[in-house]
């Protein structure tokens, strides 16, 4: 099938077996997800054409009129819809954007308190590997012996680093996190509380987990994941002062020219979550999630925290011979595609994992729910099954099965509009 009118053949092929790809098998990737049809075509509108450096009404670039209307648009949705009193969203990325925050409120060398890797932080919370740990002086928080946050460890570091932020909020954590608990435990050494909230800002959103800005000093999300929006970032704050500090170092500080054409997706994305028929993707994410740990733990499978409160789950390897890296592997071949994981306290390396992180996301926009979800499920369950048992597994089967429901659920895409299913609506 032809989707793209372009003379690049190679590029041509490229995209349209991607496409065949994304139709054809299953994302339960926690940081995918499936861009809404009216976001996509604003990224592709004329806006991309135009540069501006700065912020509405104090560019450096002529022409931007329009532009400025549009940023303003975004930030105004931007903070209505999490509440708060401050919005920029410039930021490319969410790595980007945590970066940028950090060199607002910190000097070279300040403490920070995070939520290590392992127990389900983020690489930009200070992981060695990252450079955000050759800046700050990261010191890391873990989580109790059900995989749960430690909020007492969290209070006994904060009182022996005096950490200029406790961060949280991360990429694997999968219940509620108790922002009034932690927001009390900066207040007592006088620390920022910054949030991460890229992978449930969706849940935020739809009122469904607790808006970490009745608490925090800051927030950053990216609008890519549950939030089903284009790439980027925003970052949010109640403070006028922060909110200063957040502009100068972003631009000029980490960032030139913002993308404008992807602002406008932005403002789209952030009105479509606005909507009822958000939070009722909202919900039935979370409804999926509940029933696959369900169905994992009818078989036996053990979960890192023992469920989620998100659409987010983590099945827990460490006491078994097989890696997350193995499982991910024969997932893959069902056409099922998720991601290996480190566990807490993992002895494994962060190339084999002992967890596998699934996210329900893409099959509630998809909407595949009820029976079809359920057998979705149980090729999850029975591959983990067979790898744990040294048991045959037919996966020719098992794909052709998951291809099957795709095929009757498909990715919405502008590029094949006979592939259109109703979308999230924008009302003018």
């Amino acid at each position: 099938m032809k989707i793209l009118e372009i003379s690049d053949l190679e590029v041509q092929e490229l995209v349209s077996r991607e496409e065949a790809r994304q139709q054809s098998t299953l994302s339960m990737l926690a940081s995918e997800n499936i861009q809404t049809k009216n976001s996509l075509l604003a990224q592709s509108s004329l806006f991309a054409n135009k540069t501006l450096e700065g912020y509405p009404g104090k560019r450096f670039h002529a022409g931007g009129q329009l532009a400025d209307q549009l940023e303003l648009l975004c930030i105004d949705r931007a903070k209505a819809l999490f509440g708060c009193q401050y919005a920029n969203v410039q930021a490319h990325s969410g790595s980007q954007a945590n970066h940028i925050v950090y060199n607002a409120l910190l000097a070279p060398g300040d403490a920070v308190l995070a939520l290590s890797l392992d127990a389900g932080g983020h690489l930009s919370h200070g992981a060695k590997v990252n450079q955000t740990s050759a800046l700050y002086r990261f010191q890391h928080y873990g989580v109790d012996d059900g995989d749960l946050i430690n909020y007492a460890q969290i209070q006994e570091l904060a009182d022996r680093h005096q950490p200029k932020i406790i961060l949280c909020g991360g990429s694997s954590y999968t219940r509620e996190i108790d922002f009034s608990a932690i927001a009390d435990i900066a207040n007592s050494v006088g620390a920022y509380l910054f949030v991460d909230m890229a992978h449930f800002a969706g849940q935020v959103a739809a009122g469904r987990y607790s808006n970490p800005l009745e608490y925090a000093d800051i927030a950053t999300t990216t609008l890519y994941k549950s939030l089903a929006g284009p790439r980027g970032a925003i970052i949010l704050a109640q403070s006028s002062d922060i909110g200063a500090r957040i502009d100068r170092s972003l631009f000029p500080g980490y960032q030139g020219t913002p993308s404008i054409n992807n602002i406008a997706a932005k403002a789209i994305c952030l009105h479509e979550a606005s909507t009822q028929e958000f939070k009722s993707y909202i919900d039935l994410s979370i409804s999926l999630a509940k029933q696959l740990c369900f169905t994992l733990k009818n078989r036996g499978l053990e979960l890192v925290t023992d469920g989620t409160d998100t659409s987010m789950v983590l099945v827990d390897l460490r006491q078994q011979m097989i890696s997350g890296k193995q499982a991910s592997d024969l997932l893959e071949r069902c056409g099922i595609i998720v991601n290996h994981n480190v566990a807490p306290n993992d002895t494994r390396s962060v190339m084999e994992g002992s967890a596998v992180r699934l996210s329900t996301n893409v099959m509630a926009r998809r909407r595949i729910k009820d029976d079809n979800a359920q057998i979705i499920f149980d090729i999850i369950a029975d591959v983990f099954i067979s790898l744990i048992q040294e048991k045959p597994f037919d996966f020719k089967a098992a794909s052709e099965t998951v291809a099957h429901i795709c095929q009757r659920h498909p990715v919405a895409s502008v590029l094949s509009i006979e592939h259109m299913e109703p979308e999230l609506s924008v009302v003018a």
